[in-house]
């Protein structure tokens, strides 16, 4: 039987219990913050007797990601797409809720390249979607802003492994076992 999973990101979620590995995810649907269950267009809508348990990634918790995408504060702009995947999966009470190789999207929030007038280079982004690696469904996060600062122009490689922060709580619900 292949478990499903459901990444929320409304607060006032029931607190988390804990529950096997779960082997397989199917899909994501956003909460609304009256925590409302807002399926997508292609999602089949739940059995009013499923249950599901849900688990609490707490704003601040460090993820590492790494990045698919190089950018540069010579020549990115602000809003420009930043790709990376998660390095390790995200695993909590024993159940493996994303899985390493999920792709994560950010943007550049700010640039500043380094010139003869501004001696520093600068360089932030921020990440605000998740996507899960076998699913394909998307998640929305808030990740607070990574800047980097340079006596030259800052680069960032493709590869390049970083950590992120979570600046907002996020919530997984994955259909309970004892269904």
């Amino acid at each position: 039987m292949r478990a499903r999973m459901s990444l929320l990101t409304a607060r006032g979620a029931p607190p988390p219990r804990t529950r096997a590995r779960v082997a397989a995810l199917i899909c994501f649907s956003l909460v609304s913050p009256s925590g409302h269950l807002s399926a997508g267009a292609d999602q089949k809508p739940k059995k009013e007797s499923e249950r599901f348990d849900v688990y609490e990634i707490k704003r601040g918790t460090a993820l590492s990601v790494e990045l698919r995408t190089t950018i540069d504060s010579a020549t990115s702009r602000v809003d420009d797409q930043v790709d990376a995947v998660l390095h390790e999966p995200i695993e909590q009470d024993g159940a493996e809720l994303i899985p390493a190789g999920s792709p994560v999207h950010g943007t550049i929030v700010e640039v500043r390249a380094a010139s003869g007038r501004e001696r520093r280079g600068r360089l932030a982004l921020a990440f605000h979607v998740i996507q899960h690696s076998r699913t394909h469904d998307r998640a929305s996060i808030t990740t607070k802003a990574i800047v980097a600062d340079a006596p030259v122009n800052v680069k960032m490689s493709s590869g390049q492994v970083l950590t992120i922060v979570l600046a907002r709580t996020l919530f997984v619900k994955i259909p309970s076992r004892t269904n």
